[in-house]
């Protein structure tokens, strides 16, 4: 599995900074602009990447009451919006006239912007990645049950050479059965907690945190359920502007939405589960998993 989630993990980030796929560094692509230019061009970035760590927990919204344990692997892709694949972007420096453009953010058209100015001279806003959707996976250990709670743990951890660095993911929550109190006829009720990192070197530190609230069906293998809930994320990100190597841009985004919803499936047969939910966060994110559940 440590194979697969390898390449899992190398699959999305070259989707995703394709740049440092062909020699540069993660760096070199992320150092397009400085300012709030740079804000606008990673927000979409910001928005999608916490909101697509923080799915999949869940394959349904029950909470077993005997001991269980599941060890699977999920799968997940965010799918930017039109939305998020542009922004409006000022001109800089020592250009003149300031004129606002509309240009691609790191999702947008690989094709540049150029506006005029006086004298002849001409402004360059850089174009995106075209990323149509951005896939990448973790593994997944599922403990439970005590007094209704069971806990949920992610962890991958690898060095993938100098074009990405090493790159780790550690998250953990909690899920905790409200059901049992009230016992409502045929309705799994769910609150769900969880937290997680993910980092690319000195580069890249994404945060989050996520409560949700579950409810759903279940019949001889079969669930279905939806949820709604609230992600808080920070993501910082460092580099040096391609122009200017000597200045260094830090940039701390929060999610801009934080408001979730969704819902999903799951199938099991024998010990093997399948499930698939799809959530939105100002992107939409698509999950998948599979794994033995005991």
């Amino acid at each position: 599995m440590l194979t697969y989630m390898k390449t899992g993990f190398l699959l999305g980030l070259s989707m995703l900074l394709l740049p440092a796929a062909h020699g540069q560094r993660v760096e070199s692509f992320l150092g397009t602009y400085k300012g709030q230019n740079a804000t606008g061009y990673l927000q979409p970035f910001a928005d999608a990447l916490p909101a697509m760590l923080q799915s999949g927990y869940s394959q349904d919204a029950r909470v077993d009451s005997s001991f269980h344990l599941y060890i699977g692997l999920v799968v997940f892709a965010a799918l930017p919006t039109d939305a998020q694949r542009q922004f409006t972007a000022t001109t800089e420096g020592a250009f003149t006239p300031v004129q606002p453009a509309t240009v691609p953010t790191i999702f947008g058209d690989t094709r540049s912007v150029i506006v005029n100015g006086d004298n002849g001279t001409s402004y360059v806003f850089s174009g995106g990645l075209n990323t149509r959707y951005l896939p990448l996976a973790a593994p997944q250990l599922t403990l439970g049950s005590l007094y209704g709670t069971e806990l949920n743990l992610r962890y991958f951890a690898s060095d993938f050479g100098k074009n990405f660095g090493k790159v780790s993911l550690i998250g953990g929550g909690i899920r905790h059965s409200l059901s049992q109190y009230f016992h409502p006829r045929n309705l799994d009720l769910t609150l769900a907690y969880a937290e997680q990192q993910f980092k690319i070197g000195t580069v890249l530190n994404v945060r989050s945190r996520q409560l949700m609230l579950e409810a759903g069906q279940h019949w001889k293998g079969i669930a279905y359920y939806g949820f709604a809930g609230y992600l808080m994320s920070k993501t910082d990100i460092h580099y040096a502007y391609s122009a200017e190597a000597s200045s260094q841009v830090n940039l701390s985004l929060k999610n801009k939405n934080a408001l979730i919803a969704g819902a999903g499936f799951s199938v099991k047969v024998w010990k093997i589960k399948l499930n698939a939910n799809a959530r939105y966060a100002g992107s939409i994110v698509a999950t998948g998993g599979l794994g033995l559940d005991f």
